[in-house]
């Protein structure tokens, strides 16, 4: 205990949620500080919570947070909603939030061991959960797999949104923050990838990995330590058990050792040197891509697969802004703010901006608009058009009209999603995505040709198909045997996935720059060896990106039979 005497630590999360840590630190003589880099927000899901108890039986509650049942139970109790527990089995995350079911005269059935939902994923395969119904609620930012993971296991998912985790006005923790600025950190305890990210935004550290080179890092949960590594800082601790108590106990280990402390960690090798890459977009698409490669002197092809064309969409865009007052406008791509604004100012229309919430994709998207001076309302934290989707269900959408100018080959998922939540959608295709002619890109396909090339890196759908088209490829898994792909976000991975080639990295946030960074990964953590294939790998129910624990795949197996057995 001694070892950890007067060392200054930084909890990320408020004092009164974590009242047993805070104590612990304080009796043991450390210095804590903490840094409350989340503010929970309920939200009212009153009506979609009586739609769901209206239509359907629930057979499983699942709580994977005590903020998700402090909400549902207090939405529960003033709206005075009738749930009869009696015939519905409760799982919970771990052993603390079934002792807040407890608390609440809730039974609990099912408690994970490591307190995941990997671990929940396990019980649940030992259920019968074929059509049956599981209310799940949680906040904005909870993990799609789990709720893919349960659905491959015949459950109908039922999500509800009861609490929104968002990052606090900086003027309410400036003392926190100048209490860590002006101290000598010895520990730094991040609990999510969220409560990192907040906590670089709210600090404004611009160098992560020289910010933290004096203090040491603890993270609880992978996604925590893949989130911290892929801003290139140093995790020393990382606790296996997703719970504050065993990265307390970690830290404590870990302090009392002074031989391990001593350790003296390698310089990283320059895995990219050398290797060949091929990037699917043009060069002054790209530019940071291209500047990093360089810097890591890897020799990087570009293969500009599409061709960009603008489309005059004046008539259409006309009828609308005459029809109806536009309330929100949502940018998918750059494209669709570069194609969207040279249209309004070439035909001279007006748009009032102050009056209309603004939505984009991501962080870049969100920086051209900045540069054109628009004010930008909504920004996911994944880059991605399903967490643009999980903003708008806390917006009050009901006969709200939406603005989405995208390109002529757009996907209808977000659309109907925003009609789902009671919106009226206007889609205006600005521009045109076509395959450039073949000659225009004869160099770059003769580089590639003559090339041993280790890395293909596609950014859609449309750069795989065009990309196959100009190479005249006819056996893609054959061609791509040699070397690894790259993919960015779901949708390519399928789309190279259904001509039977591999895909070895896709990065959790859809962009270029994460792409690069889990190219880069791969070499320092390559993935783990995938199980033995099978024809139900193949098929819809099993999406080879995830593949469950041995325990789903005899349960599925036994329950989905080949149709041609006897």
């Amino acid at each position: 205990m001694e070892s950890l005497k007067n060392k200054t630590i930084v909890l990320t999360t408020a004092e009164e949620q974590s009242k047993e840590t805070v104590n612990f630190f304080k009796n043991i003589g450390a210095n804590l500080l903490t840094f409350p880099s989340l503010q929970v927000v309920l939200v009212d899901a009153s009506t979609q919570l009586q739609t769901i108890l209206n239509e359907s039986k629930i057979d499983y509650l699942v709580f994977q947070s005590a903020n998700a049942i402090k909400y549902f139970a207090q939405l529960v109790k003033e709206k005075n909603l009738d749930i009869n527990y009696d015939n519905i089995k409760i799982a919970c995350y771990g052993k603390r939030t079934a002792a807040l079911c407890s608390q609440n005269q809730l039974k609990v059935d099912l408690v994970s061991g490591d307190f995941s939902a990997k671990g929940l994923v396990k019980l649940f395969a030992q259920e019968s959960l074929e059509n049956k119904t599981i209310l799940l609620p949680g906040s904005l930012s909870v993990r799609d797999k789990f709720f893919e993971d349960l659905r491959r296991l015949g459950a109908i998912i039922k999500p509800l949104i009861v609490y929104d985790i968002r990052k606090p006005e900086k003027e309410t923790i400036t003392e926190e923050i100048e209490k860590i600025k002006t101290s000598a950190v010895d520990w730094y305890l991040f609990t999510s990838p969220v409560t990192y990210q907040n906590f670089v935004d709210l600090l404004e550290i611009t160098n992560p990995t020289e910010f933290f080179k004096n203090g040491k890092i603890a993270a609880i949960g992978p996604n925590t330590k893949e989130a911290l590594q892929e801003a290139k800082v140093r995790v020393d601790i990382f606790s296996k058990k997703f719970a504050l108590t065993h990265a307390v106990a970690n830290i404590e280990r870990f302090s009392d050792a002074p031989t391990f402390q001593k350790k003296q960690l390698k310089k990283p090798k320059n895995r990219l040197k050398d290797r060949t890459i091929v990037l699917t977009r043009a060069e002054e698409q790209s530019q940071e891509t291209f500047n990093f490669f360089k810097k890591k002197e890897a020799n990087l092809i570009s293969f500009p697969a599409l061709e960009i064309v603008p489309i005059d969409a004046s008539a259409k865009l006309q009828t609308i802004l005459e029809e109806k007052k536009i309330d929100y406008l949502v940018f998918q791509s750059a494209n669709a703010i570069k194609y969207f604004l040279q249209l309004v100012k070439e035909k001279n229309f007006h748009i009032d901006y102050e009056n209309i919430k603004v939505a984009c994709v991501g962080k870049k998207t969100a920086a051209v608009c900045a540069e054109n001076q628009i004010k930008v309302d909504l920004v996911p934290e994944d880059f991605s058009t399903l967490g643009l989707l999980k903003l708008f269900a806390i917006e009050p959408l009901e006969n709200k009209v939406v603005l989405l100018p995208r390109s002529a080959i757009g996907r209808d998922e977000f659309r109907e999603g925003l009609k789902r939540f009671g919106a009226t959608v206007k889609t205006v295709a600005v521009y045109d995505i076509l395959m450039p002619a073949k000659e225009s890109v004869a160099e770059e396909i003769e580089k590639i040709r003559t090339s041993k090339i280790d890395w293909y890196l596609f950014t859609s759908p449309s750069t795989y198909q065009n990309f196959l088209a100009l190479m005249e490829i006819t056996k893609p898994r054959e061609f791509f045997g040699k070397s690894k792909i790259a993919a960015i976000g779901p949708t390519t991975k399928d789309a190279i996935e259904r001509t039977r080639v591999r895909v070895d990295v896709v990065p959790k946030k859809f962009a270029v720059t994460h792409a690069v960074a889990s190219i880069e990964n791969y070499y320092t953590s390559p993935p783990q060896k995938k199980l033995p294939k099978s024809q139900y790998q193949a098929s819809a129910q099993f999406q080879p990106q995830h593949p469950p624990e041995k325990k789903v795949i005899r349960y599925v197996l036994k329950k989905r039979k080949p149709k041609n057995e006897n």
